[in-house]
């Protein structure tokens, strides 16, 4: 039975990632947009976003009107307030950060399960001795009891514990 090609993702299901946010502006419902530039994409893919499109950039919106200032008066369509470049710097450092210690997170997960079916197998493989191993360990015993019942010297009966490392 042939497999089943995987169906292509939609657009409604790729997960973008705000890198930073370098203006925001009020629209003609009065209501804020924001600058976003995109992770991974270059400038000319930065775009106005509603608010509702950076909801959950609730650490970068809280930096964001810190640096430029509270919202706290009702401001005409088209007013712009815009970041400083050097605050833009700060928060794409934190945010390029904050990305290698994900990714060397999941790294990290990634290598703790290989590591453990790895560990798992290797157990597996050691856990059950062949019964020739085990054939060959009760004819070793034999061997050491005959030599301690047959009244051989002390000093052979010390070399036949060493071979075993008994003594």
């Amino acid at each position: 039975m042939a497999k089943k090609p995987r169906p292509e993702e939609s657009s409604e299901d790729e997960v973008f990632h705000v890198e930073v946010i370098t203006k925001a502006r009020v629209n003609d419902d009065r209501e804020w947009e924001y600058y976003v530039k995109w992770a991974g994409y270059e400038s000319d893919a930065d775009s106005w976003e509603p608010s509702e499109n950076v909801h959950s950039c609730d650490r970068l919106l809280r930096s964001f009107w810190t640096h430029v200032g509270t919202d706290n008066e009702d401001y005409d369509p088209g007013y712009v307030v815009e970041a400083e470049p050097s605050w833009i710097a700060r928060e794409r450092e934190f945010f390029a950060k904050r990305i290698k210690s994900q990714t060397q997170e999941k790294e990290k997960e990634r290598t703790r399960r290989r590591n453990k079916h790895l560990a798992f197998q290797i157990t597996s493989a050691d856990a059950k001795p062949t019964k020739a191993t085990k054939r060959n360990q009760m004819q070793q015993l034999k061997e050491f009891v005959e030599t301690i019942n047959s009244g051989v010297r002390r000093t052979h009966l010390v070399e036949r514990l060493a071979e075993f490392n008994l003594v």
